[in-house]
């Protein structure tokens, strides 16, 4: 079979496991839900979505909305083309897939032993990018964003860019990505932080190429500023939210306590941390969504895995539910520790067969830090996601470039083969086996009349604080 045809037939494979997981997911818990109201009231009111993503939480008694359409159209313009409940999804997963596709592609340029489908699967069938990004919720379309960043920000660096982009096109693309990600969470303020060490890298290799980028991040991000003019203009500047609550403290000591569970959450992100979604609603043990949302790891336990929401003991009678679950599960479930506790350590080790093993350490060190002090100065818990919406690419990147020296024994590549069909077997059942509790397909009906009648409040109510 042609290389091409091979790699096209496992893009449309992939794309249609994630859509299928994506339409399996909960879509009438609160949060999915208003992320799809945003859309749709745009949609069947034919109206400008000033304003996106809802920002609120259990820490705080703050209430805000982030500015800018781009959530809104992203539920919209689907709908518009093909007036379906799932054309929302259908989109998200395949721009998910795409973006999934491009990373493995640029990956696997920088790692030759590990060929480009085996990284596009391994990333495509993640829990983190299946749970995160495949379903309607906010924070589902900050990956796509996300990627472009970092495939910018790795090709603006001297000395490390693989010269596939030009330093025009790098910064572009990272300009791009920041007012992207601005518009769905408030991660896009790491990606920021990026940018500036980029200029900085930038501007120490020639002090013109610094000013060079910053004109082109600025060209860069204007389609997307474009989206978040109307705002401004409509609302004279930004709202500054509802109640009198903050996220904000001089200084958290609990958050600063956690540095190594943080640092145990980011290095999981690239693993199979399975367990901390394994408390999926209306599943024995689980009483209410809500508690998803609340910090999965309390306490000082390595590995964390073991201490997330409910208890082992529920989650092992969940996996118990199928055959199909169980067996791939446990051997899932004890792999991805290992490959978080694995991360750690070959972390120490500085002798690599390829040369910018150590610059990928250094940015990999980096970014745990700049993740752990923006938690320094916040209320708000160091749930995962967060870090994930905004730094996911490099430490995906940091575990590529650990299992590429693994590649090269044939009793590793057999595990790795192993690995991802006990994934995708164990992906394909979670998503069996929880359709029928939350998924669009609970009450899809209501949906359709919505969207015939042109009234989005016969699917829900937008939160009382909203501005659209």
């Amino acid at each position: 079979m042609p290389k091409k045809t091979l790699y096209i037939l496992i893009f449309l494979s992939l794309f249609l496991l994630r859509l299928g997981f994506g339409l399996a997911l909960p879509f009438w818990p609160d949060d999915q839900l208003q992320a799809y109201l945003v859309g749709l009231k745009s949609f069947t009111t034919g109206t400008w979505p000033y304003f996106g993503p809802d920002l609120g939480g259990s820490e705080t008694t703050h209430f805000n909305q982030i500015p800018g359409a781009l959530e809104g159209l992203m539920v919209a313009l689907p709908l518009k083309v093909w007036p379906i409940p799932e054309s929302p999804l259908i989109f998200l997963n395949l721009i998910t897939t795409l973006s999934i596709a491009l990373f493995a592609w640029y990956c696997s340029k920088r790692l030759p032993r590990l060929p480009f489908p085996f990284i596009f699967i391994l990333m495509s069938v993640l829990p983190w990018t299946l749970h995160e990004n495949a379903g309607i919720i906010t924070r589902s379309w900050c990956l796509f964003g996300c990627i472009l960043f970092f495939i910018g920000f790795f090709e603006s660096l001297p000395g490390f860019s693989l010269k596939i982009l030009k330093p025009s096109q790098s910064n572009a693309l990272m300009g791009f990505g920041v007012l992207w990600l601005a518009q769905f969470h408030m991660s896009w303020i790491y990606l920021v932080v990026f940018f500036g060490l980029s200029l900085f890298m930038q501007g120490k290799e020639k002090i013109s190429s610094a000013f060079s980028a910053v004109l082109f991040f600025v060209l860069g991000s204007l389609p997307m500023a474009a989206l978040i003019l109307p705002t401004l203009i409509q609302y004279h500047g930004f709202p500054h939210g509802n109640n009198s609550g903050s996220y904000t403290t001089l200084f958290c000591w609990d958050n600063f306590k956690q540095c190594f569970q943080i640092l145990a959450r980011w290095l999981s992100l690239a693993s199979f941390e399975m367990p901390v979604f394994l408390d999926p609603p209306g599943i024995p043990g689980f009483d209410n969504w809500g508690l998803a949302s609340g910090p999965h790891w309390d306490g000082w336990a390595w590995p964390p895995s073991f201490r997330p929401g409910h208890s082992t003991e529920a989650r092992i009678e969940f996996l118990m539910g199928s055959p199909f679950m169980f067996y791939p599960g446990i051997f899932l479930w004890i792999v991805g520790l290992l490959q978080a506790i694995a991360l750690l350590i070959m972390g120490f080790i500085k002798k690599h067969e390829l040369k910018d093993w150590n610059s990928v350490r250094l940015l990999s060190l980096f970014t745990f830090i700049i993740i752990w002090m923006s938690f320094w100065f916040t209320y708000k818990w160091p749930l995962s996601h967060i870090p994930y919406d905004g730094t996911f690419p490099l430490v995906f990147l940091y575990s590529l470039y650990c299992w590429n020296n693994l590649a090269s024994f044939k009793g590793w590549r057999i595990f790795g083969v192993v690995f991802l069909s006990a994934a995708i077997l164990f992906q394909t059942a979670y998503a069996w086996r929880i359709y029928p509790v939350f998924s669009i397909y609970r009450d899809r009906n209501k949906i359709v009349h919505a969207i015939q009648e042109k009234n989005y409040h016969l699917v829900g109510e937008r939160r009382a604080y909203g501005y659209y």
